[in-house]
C-alpha cells in the first residue's frame, strides 16, 4: 500500500511540473520588503509572498523562458515576484500542493501540523482567501483521487486510457466546485482558470497516460487535440494550461508519426519542425518552440544545438523570447572562453583562481562549493554568513564557488541567498574542465574545503558550515 501511495503522489508531482515547466509567463523573483510594507505595495505587476514559517522552505515557480525555479525561504522572508500573469506556486516536498497566484496577490504561507502549506492574504480580501481556501481545499481531498484514476481508466487488454472515466473525474470536480460555492464566493476570473486547469489538466494526464503505457491515445482525444489546435486562434492561448498541452500534444506527435513509443527516444528535431508546421497560433507556437530548445539544449548541450538555434532566433516573433535565447549564447561564449583554471566574477570579467588563492597567502580560506539547485548546499548557506560575519576581523577568506552551468540561475542565487556583499563570489567557467575541480576531486556538492595561511590544504574535505567542528579547526588555524 505504501508503495501504491508513492506512485500516485509522484504521477500527481510529474503533472504539475509539466504545467509550470511550459508555461508562458514572463518573469523573475527578488527578496525585499517587509510584512507591512506588503500591504502597501502599488507595484501590480507582481506576487509578493510573506513567509510565516517555522523553517527553513522551498518553493517552485514558474520563470518563462528558464522554467521552473526553487526559492528558499526563511522564516520572516519574503519574496517578490515580478510577473503579468498569473502563477503556479508548488510545495515540492511530500505535500505536493499547488496554488494559483495572481500579480498584485500580497500573500502570507503558512503551514498546518502535518506540513502543508496554507496561503492567506496579507490584506485580507475574503474572496481570495476563498480561493485559496478551495485550492487547500483541493489540494487535500483530489491528489489521492486523480492517482486512483489512472488505476482505475486503464485496460489491461486494450492497453488504452478509457476518456469516459477520465469525464467522470471531470464531472466530479466540477461538483466538488459548486458544493464549494454554496457556501462561499469566489470570482468568476478564479472558476474560469480552474476549469481551463481542469480541461487541459484531463487531456494532458491522458497523453502522459499513453505515453507511460506505450500506446497511443483513443480516437476521441486524438479528435479533440486536433480541432483545438487547427484552430488559427485560441481564446486562452496565453493560458499556461494551454502551452503545456501543446508541448504534450507535439510531443506525442512526434512520437507517433515515427512509429515510436519510447518517450526517451524523442527527436526534438522533428518536433521543432512538427510544431512549426501544425501550430497555428503564433503565441502558443513560440512557447512551445522555445520550450523544444530548452530540451534540446538540455539533451545536448548549447553547442550541438546551434543549428537549431539559429532556426529559433528567425521563427520566433516574441521578443522576450529572442533576448532569452541571444542572452544564452552569449553566457555560452562567456563559459567556454574560461579556461581550465578560470572562474567569472559577478561582474563577468575572468579571474584566474591560482592568482586568487596565491593573493591570500597569509589568510586562511574556506571554500564553499556550490550550485543554485543543490538544495543541502543551500541550506548550510545563512549559517556561512553567520561565521563571516563572526570572523569579519579575522585573516579568514570565505569563498563561493559554483558550478552552476547558467550565470542567471547564479546570480539569482546570489541574490536570494543574500551573498552579493561577499567578495569572493565566483562561477567556475567549465566545471569538467577545471583545474581546480579536478585536482579536489569535486564530483559531488556540497564540499567544502580549508586551506591554510601557508596555502597548504588543511582539510580538502573540511566540516559543513552548521557543524561545531568548523568553528573548532577555523580558532586552530587561524
Amino acid at each position: 500500500m505504501r508503495n501504491k501511495k508513492k506512485s500516485v503522489s509522484t504521477y500527481f508531482l510529474i503533472l504539475i511540473l509539466g504545467f509550470i515547466i511550459f508555461s508562458d509567463n514572463y518573469s523573475c523573483a527578488s527578496q525585499v520588503h517587509y510584512e507591512k510594507d506588503l500591504v502597501d505595495v502599488k507595484k501590480k505587476d507582481s506576487i509578493y509572498l510573506f513567509s510565516s514559517l517555522l523553517k527553513r522552505e522551498s518553493i517552485y515557480y514558474n520563470d518563462c523562458p528558464q522554467g521552473l525555479q526553487q526559492i528558499f525561504m526563511n522564516p520572516n522572508d519574503s519574496i517578490v515576484i515580478e510577473s503579468y500573469r498569473k502563477q503556479f506556486i508548488f510545495q515540492p516536498d511530500k505535500n505536493q500542493n499547488f496554488y494559483v497566484v495572481y500579480p498584485n496577490d500580497r500573500l502570507k504561507i503558512r503551514e498546518d501540523s502535518s506540513g502543508n502549506f496554507i496561503f492567506k492574504t496579507i490584506t485580507k480580501d475574503s474572496i481570495r482567501d476563498n480561493e485559496l481556501d478551495l485550492m487547500r481545499q483541493a489540494n487535500l481531498t483530489l491528489k489521492e483521487s486523480f492517482g486512483s484514476l489512472i488505476n482505475e481508466a486503464f485496460n489491461n487488454k486494450t492497453k488504452q486510457y478509457s476518456s469516459e472515466i477520465f469525464d467522470k473525474y471531470t464531472h466530479d470536480i466540477s461538483d466538488f466546485i459548486n458544493t464549494y460555492k454554496q457556501n462561499k464566493t469566489i470570482s468568476r476570473g478564479f472558476e474560469k482558470d480552474l476549469n481551463n486547469f481542469i480541461k487541459c489538466t484531463m487531456l494532458n494526464s491522458q497523453i502522459g497516460s499513453a505515453l507511460n503505457a506505450k500506446t497511443n491515445i483513443t480516437t476521441q482525444v486524438q479528435d479533440s487535440l486536433d480541432s483545438l489546435f487547427n484552430s488559427s486562434h485560441y481564446t486562452d492561448n496565453s493560458d499556461e494550461y494551454f502551452t503545456s498541452l501543446a508541448y504534450s500534444y507535439m510531443y506525442y506527435q512526434t512520437l507517433h508519426n515515427a512509429n515510436e513509443y519510447d518517450y526517451n527516444k524523442i527527436s526534438f528535431e522533428n518536433m521543432y519542425d512538427l510544431t512549426n508546421k501544425t501550430l497555428k497560433d503564433s503565441i502558443t507556437k513560440d512557447a512551445v518552440l522555445l520550450s523544444i530548445i530548452n530540451s534540446q539544449i538540455s539533451k545536448i548541450g548549447m553547442d550541438k544545438s546551434s543549428s537549431m538555434i539559429r532556426k529559433f532566433l528567425t521563427d520566433c516573433k516574441k521578443k522576450e523570447y529572442l533576448d532569452y535565447i541571444n542572452n544564452m549564447v552569449f553566457q555560452n561564449e562567456k563559459l567556454t572562453q574560461a579556461n581550465r583554471d578560470s572562474v567569472l566574477d559577478l561582474n563577468l570579467y575572468t579571474q584566474n583562481i591560482s592568482s586568487i588563492l596565491k593573493a591570500n597567502i597569509g589568510k586562511l580560506i574556506y571554500i564553499d562549493c556550490w550550485a543554485s539547485w543543490c538544495a543541502p548546499c543551500r541550506a548550510n548557506i545563512p549559517k556561512e554568513r553567520e561565521l563571516e560575519n563572526h570572523f569579519a576581523n579575522s585573516s579568514i577568506v570565505f569563498m563561493y564557488l559554483s558550478i552552476d552551468k547558467n550565470i542567471d540561475d547564479w546570480k539569482r542565487a546570489v541574490q536570494e541567498e543574500k551573498l552579493e556583499k561577499s567578495r569572493y563570489n565566483y562561477l567556475v567557467g567549465s566545471p569538467d574542465q577545471s583545474s581546480f575541480a579536478k585536482k579536489f576531486k569535486i564530483n559531488t556538492i556540497p564540499r567544502y574545503i580549508l586551506i591554510g595561511k601557508d596555502g597548504k590544504v588543511i582539510s580538502a574535505d573540511a566540516p559543513h558550515p552548521s557543524d561545531k567542528a568548523l568553528q573548532e579547526l577555523i580558532e586552530k588555524n587561524l
